[in-house]
């Protein structure tokens, strides 16, 4: 008896062990396919983050930039007092309000966005915060050192590019 089951073994192995490395093949390739399709879902979730929040730290940047030059600009208008200087003040007042607001809802998404960075998150707020403050304070004093608000733009976007890389996971 014990020899027929030894027969048996020998007949059905060149047989079974085929298939079971067949099933075992196809059980891990479904595995790695699932595995796949989670890393490429993730990719992209973190590509469309990353881009969310480069668009906000290109645009906080840019409202930065068009609050000084405005301000700037306002003050150049009301010394010359050329003929209009006063329509062109006003306008420009009203334009400093719309650029502040930009200013305002980039740093808003860039404060949502930015979770998704946890290591370089603090940095991000300190810088966004710092330049906003100086601007605001610009914009209130109608007065203030230029280079210390270049600055903190500056350190604003190398935090900005730091956090960039870690949404992307690199």
């Amino acid at each position: 008896m014990s020899v027929d089951i030894i027969q048996i073994a020998q007949i059905v192995s060149p047989i079974a062990t085929p298939v079971v490395i067949l099933l075992l093949g196809l059980k891990i390739n479904k595995t790695l396919e699932a595995n796949k399709t989670t890393l490429a879902k993730d990719k992209e979730w973190r590509t469309e983050w990353a881009k969310r929040f480069y668009s906000a730290a290109i645009e906080f940047n840019s409202s930065v930039d068009e609050c000084v030059l405005t301000l700037f600009s306002f003050a150049q208008v009301s010394t010359e007092k050329l003929p209009g200087w006063e329509e062109r003040l006003q306008e420009k007042q009203k334009n400093i309000h719309v650029i502040v607001e930009r200013a305002q809802r980039a740093e808003w998404i860039l404060k949502t966005t930015v979770e998704f960075a946890p290591n370089s998150k603090d940095e991000v707020l300190k810088q966004s915060n710092k330049t906003f403050t100086l601007v605001t304070e610009l914009l209130k004093n109608k007065q203030g050192n230029l280079e210390v608000i270049r600055s903190a733009l500056s350190d604003f976007n190398k935090a900005a590019m730091a956090a960039h890389r870690e949404i992307l996971g690199k």
